[in-house]
Parts: C-alpha cells; sequence; structure tokens
C-alpha cells in the first residue's frame, strides 16, 4: 500500500470529508493534473466551511463564495499570512484547473497538495488541543 502524507489526518474525525479529496490529489498528481488540483481547492472549501461552523468567533458572511469567506477579517485573524497566502493559491489554481483544461502545470499541482498538507497541519494545531504537526514528505 502507497504511504500518503493525509493518512496522519485520518484519525480526526472532523477532516473526514476533506482527506479523501487530498488523498486523491496526491494519487492523480502526475495522471490527471487538473483534478488533481480542482481535489484540493474542494478539500479547501471543506475545510473553510468546517472552521466556519466550528468556531464560535466567526459569522457566515451573506456572500458564501470561497473568496468572500477567505477575505473575512475575523477569519483572516486566525492565521498567519504564509498560511493565507497558500490558501489563496490554492483556491486560484483550483479555478484556473476547473475552467480552462491543462491550463496548470504538474508542479502547480506538487505545490497545491504541499500547501493543503500545511493548511490541514496549521489549522489542526489550532483546533485541537493534542494535535502534534508533522512535516509534509515529498513523494
Amino acid at each position: 500500500m502507497i504511504r500518503s502524507n493525509f493518512d496522519h489526518f485520518d484519525d480526526i474525525q472532523e477532516f473526514h470529508n476533506i482527506i479523501p479529496n487530498m488523498k486523491r490529489a496526491e494519487k492523480y498528481r502526475h495522471d490527471d493534473i487538473d483534478s488533481a488540483v480542482i481535489n484540493c481547492r474542494k478539500a479547501l472549501e471543506n475545510l473553510v466551511q468546517w472552521i466556519y461552523q466550528n468556531d464560535k468567533e466567526l459569522v457566515l458572511p451573506f456572500d458564501t463564495s470561497l473568496c468572500s469567506l477567505l477575505s473575512d477579517d475575523k477569519f483572516r485573524s486566525i492565521f498567519k499570512n504564509n498560511v493565507l497566502q497558500c490558501m489563496d493559491t490554492v483556491r486560484k489554481l483550483g479555478n484556473k484547473a476547473n475552467h480552462t483544461s491543462n491550463s496548470v502545470t504538474a508542479a502547480q499541482a506538487d505545490i497545491c497538495i504541499e500547501y493543503m498538507y500545511n493548511i490541514l497541519d496549521t489549522t489542526a494545531y489550532c483546533y485541537f488541543e493534542n494535535y502534534i504537526q508533522k512535516k509534509f514528505w515529498s513523494n
């Protein structure tokens, strides 16, 4: 069985609908680049929705598009700028892959996958008391 960077998150019940997208992205990153990046964006969207549903400090804005959710000042105060930039990169590349075939590169897919690992790792660290951070490893 091939190991996944995202096996690390399997025990986090709250991520149960996010991790399968990331494992698919990792699996298909060389064979179907667009699909890999779209899976990353979908995972990000699910994660951001989870954060809004579970963080009592956040109020869902009228515009619930991913761009709007990521732009909310209270949401932005949770994460450091580098994590927010990673989120925005995944969002933009996911949109690009979704709307224009063969518009993203394998290197961009790899970046999205690694960024999503770091985003999930940071989110788990912020929200789960006993979470132990781990480093992403390249396959």
